[in-house]
């Protein structure tokens, strides 16, 4: 599987300093920063940070093929604090979003 890392160039075009930005064929994963007010989820668990998805028109290659910017579509989960803590952990341990989250 060839995650293609768009965080720094994602940061430089968007200047929102995201925690991880990771695409996959047509898909990108974005794990932003923590929000100063958490909202409330469904489920009644306060998300604390968002984990957007976006599906894309071009498929994802280099980190400078700016695949990232041509979306087609986007949605996006609430995680909570817990659910942020792990997948950081995970990323500092070499793990991508894709290896926290599964798109059916």
């Amino acid at each position: 599987m060839d995650i293609v890392d768009y965080t720094e160039a994602y940061n430089r075009q968007h200047k929102c300093n995201p925690i991880a930005v990771h695409g996959f064929e047509k898909d990108v994963l974005i794990l932003s920063g923590k929000l100063k007010v958490p909202r409330k989820r469904i489920d009644g668990k306060m998300g604390a940070y968002i984990l957007e998805h976006c599906w894309l028109t071009e498929r994802a290659e280099s980190e400078n093929d700016e695949a990232y910017v041509c979306v087609k579509g986007s949605d996006y989960l609430l995680l909570t604090q817990r659910e942020a803590r792990a997948i950081r952990r995970g990323l500092a341990n070499g793990d991508t979003l894709f290896d926290h989250m599964s798109l059916i």
